[in-house]
This record gives structure tokens, C-alpha cells and sequence, in this order.
């Protein structure tokens, strides 16, 4: 009999008494448990009824009476995850680059549900070697974490070896919004590939902030791939008006005449920093 089962016997084992102990419970979650037997456990308690606890213990369903519990401490989760859980995370972040769709998908579930808790596994876990792993980390924390340290563990991830995990990162990292400027701003001077510059360009667009005019306006002043500079050309149309196609010198000159409106506009929004304010 292995250890976890050799517990969950121990536990399971005969009808406790009756016992109107006290236990610290402060609802479900993560608790450690040491036994009346004397054994500790590490648990997911889901309810108290009465003196019945249900109970998760590494995936397998039991049910503990009061009587069978000696001491019951929260877990701070925090602050740090509980061994077995950081084990099965692992676990987890290993089988989301798996050719097996419905094992990818599962352990994608899995990580969310245990989001934010799992938080310092992913940001570690943006270095692992495979990059399929590292784009489904970046996905994961652009839909579910927020700006701050997991935009920032983000970016880094845009000078990464792989183009398709800087693409993910981009994609990531638009969903924070114009927060993100500045990171954006550096990495599209420092892309070789014009197809991400192209969705850097993209993603200042769909911010419809007035804070990427003047990145966008330098932008065109130094690119030299024509495919770029009509995305560009593009972007400066929908935020300032006239169409200048890609002549760099034209934009330019347009930008002086109406940069002090553009930095009222920003004024407006109560936004001091980044893009035109330089």
C-alpha cells in the first residue's frame, strides 16, 4: 500500500466517536492537519457540516470527523502553495506544450482555477525549455494576471529566442493596455522580424490612446521596411486625420502643429506620462 493510500485507510478506518472539538476552521481552503494518530496532513478542506469535514487530499475524496483531528491550521496560500499542490502545478505547466489537445486543455483548466495562488510556478515557469510551455504561461497570465509583475515578467519574454513566444508576449501584453507603452516602444527597436514590428503597430492602433502618436511618429521617422511604415501610415491616419502615406518628413511636420492639442487631449485623461510627452 503506498503512503497516500496507507493515510486515506487510516482515515477512512472505523467510526470515530462523537466529538464537539474546536477547531480553527475559517472556511474552505488550504489547511495543514495533524491526526489525533499523529500523521500530517496537507488538504483542500471544501465544507464543514457539524463535526464532518469534506475533504480533498491530492485529488481523492475523504471525509474526516472532528474526533479524528488533533490540530487544524490555515494555509497561507498567498504567500506560497502547499508541497503537494506546487508538485501537481508543475505537473501541470509540463503538459501545456503536450500534442495531446485534451491533456494541454486540462492542465490549462487546472493552473487557472489555481490562479493567482500558482502565480510565482508560471513567472518561473516563463523560462522553461520548451516554447510551447512558455507561450501558454504568457497566455495565461495575459488573460488572467494583471499589470504590474506579471506584465513586467511578460515583457521579458519579448527578447525571447522564439519568434512565436515574443508574438504571444505582444499579444499578452495588449491586453494591459497602454500601460505597456513604454516595454513596446523599446522592443519594436529592437524586433529584426517586420511581421511583429507590423503587430506592435497593430496593437498601438487598438488602444485608441493618444499616448502612441508620438512612438508611432519616431517610428516612422526610422523604419525602413515599406510594409512597416504603411502600418504606421495607417495608425497615424486613424489618430490624427490626414493621409501623408509613408513620407516620414510629412508626418513629422504635421505632428509639431498639433502636438500641443495631442497634449491637452492627454491632460484631459488625467494621464501624465509616456508616448507624446517627452
Amino acid at each position: 500500500m503506498n503512503p497516500i493510500s496507507a493515510v486515506i485507510f487510516c482515515v477512512l478506518l472505523g467510526a470515530p466517536d462523537p466529538s464537539t472539538s474546536d477547531l480553527d476552521f475559517a472556511g474552505p481552503g488550504w489547511y495543514r492537519l495533524v491526526l489525533t494518530s499523529g500523521q500530517e496532513l496537507t488538504l483542500i478542506i471544501v465544507e464543514r457540516t457539524g463535526d464532518r469535514f469534506d475533504c480533498q487530499f491530492q485529488g481523492t475524496h475523504i471525509q474526516l470527523h472532528a474526533s479524528q483531528i488533533e490540530k487544524l491550521v490555515g494555509f497561507d496560500t498567498e504567500h506560497e502553495l502547499p508541497p503537494e499542490e506546487e508538485v501537481r502545478l508543475r505537473q501541470a505547466v509540463g503538459q501545456l506544450g503536450s500534442l495531446d489537445r485534451a491533456a494541454s486543455s486540462e492542465a490549462s483548466r487546472l493552473i487557472v482555477d489555481s490562479f493567482p495562488e500558482c502565480r510565482a510556478v508560471l513567472h518561473e515557469s516563463l523560462t522553461h525549455r520548451d516554447p510551447a510551455v512558455r507561450r501558454e504561461v504568457i497566455k495565461i497570465l495575459g488573460e488572467h494576471g494583471e499589470h504590474g509583475e506579471d506584465a513586467d515578467q511578460i515583457a521579458r519574454r519579448l527578447y525571447d529566442a522564439d519568434r512565436d513566444v515574443r508574438r504571444t508576449a505582444v499579444f499578452a501584453l495588449r491586453q494591459f493596455g497602454p500601460e505597456t507603452l513604454d516595454e513596446l516602444v523599446r522592443y519594436f527597436g529592437w524586433e529584426p522580424i517586420a511581421d511583429l514590428r507590423k503587430l506592435v503597430v497593430k496593437t498601438f492602433e487598438r488602444w485608441q490612446d493618444p499616448r502612441v502618436v508620438k512612438p508611432l511618429i519616431d517610428a516612422m521617422q526610422s523604419e525602413r521596411n515599406p510594409g512597416v511604415r504603411r502600418f504606421i501610415a495607417r495608425a497615424l491616419r486613424i489618430y490624427l486625420g490626414p493621409d501623408y502615406g509613408d513620407d516620414p518628413a510629412q508626418w513629422k511636420a504635421f505632428y509639431s502643429r498639433v502636438s500641443k492639442r495631442l497634449e491637452r487631449q492627454i491632460d484631459s485623461r488625467g494621464d501624465s506620462s509616456g508616448g507624446l510627452r517627452r
